[in-house]
């Protein structure tokens, strides 16, 4: 399992098999994350006041957004997301998952 916590610069993770967990207390603007794993799940927590463009596939498995609009949230999620949340701020999520899950969390501090 590898982690990523309060890190606001450029990103570049890439797990083959275990877990993927990207963490934030606070938000800044401006850095990108790009993550890719092979074999397992990726999990991201944000806070609610951020504001980011996500771009975000799973080739088996799928990705849920807890800062979709209620009715764009599929049960079970989506293969691809790419929308932007709370503005553009030029700060870039790219995730991207063969075997393995994509969950995108609103962190409740």
């Amino acid at each position: 399992r590898m982690f990523g916590h309060n890190c606001f610069g450029d990103l570049h993770f890439h797990v083959s098999n275990g877990g993927l967990d990207i963490g934030y207390d606070w938000w800044e603007s401006g850095f990108a994350v790009d993550a890719k794993i092979i074999n397992g799940g990726v999990r991201a927590f944000i806070p609610g006041d951020a504001s980011f463009h996500l771009m975000a596939h799973s080739r088996n498995g799928h990705v849920t957004n807890d800062f979709g609009e209620l009715r764009d949230r599929q049960r079970g999620g989506a293969k691809t997301i790419d929308t932007v949340v709370g503005g553009n701020s030029g700060t870039r999520l790219h995730i991207r998952a063969v075997n393995g899950n994509i969950k995108i969390a609103e962190a409740n501090l």
